[in-house]
């Protein structure tokens, strides 16, 4: 940008009803940003995870390890780092119990939910990531307009 670009964006900042405009916009955007941030930040942690299957005795059903792995690659899904597959046995998880033998895995429908979850979870952390940058950029523009 030239110096002429700047001059314009500051004589366009110096109308009364822009710089409202700007600090109303730059509110909803930090709105936005903290009622996403706690969505974002337990997606993505493992330990969440498993104080969430601790609490509701899934290990004293399931084996812990392959529930926590299970997690680890449901995580790395969301990322797209994996590929959820029903014929994978790296999602399955075996029971500890004696009496019950066998593992448990997601259905085809459950997978297939699992899709439409990443799918909006990444529309999601696209405008999360789009109003973070928004809200710095107008956030500089107002701090060097001292409003």
């Amino acid at each position: 940008m030239h110096d002429r670009d700047f001059l314009f964006i500051k004589m366009f900042i110096r109308s009364s009803k822009i710089k409202k405009f700007l600090v109303i916009i730059n509110a909803a955007l930090l709105f936005i940003i903290i009622l996403i941030t706690p969505l974002e930040y337990y997606t993505y942690n493992i330990g969440y995870y498993d104080t969430l299957l601790k609490k509701n005795g899934v290990y004293c059903i399931l084996d812990k390890s392959d529930a926590l792995n299970a997690s680890k690659k449901i995580i790395d899904f969301f990322k797209y780092r994996y590929v959820l597959d029903r014929d994978n046995k790296e999602i399955s998880v075996r029971f500890i119990d004696e009496g019950k033998k066998g593992e448990v895995s997601f259905t085809a429908n459950e997978i297939s939910h699992l899709y439409d979850v990443r799918k909006l979870l990444t529309g999601i952390f696209i405008i999360y990531s789009g109003g973070i940058l928004l809200f710095i950029i107008i956030m500089v523009l107002l701090m060097e307009r001292n409003i």
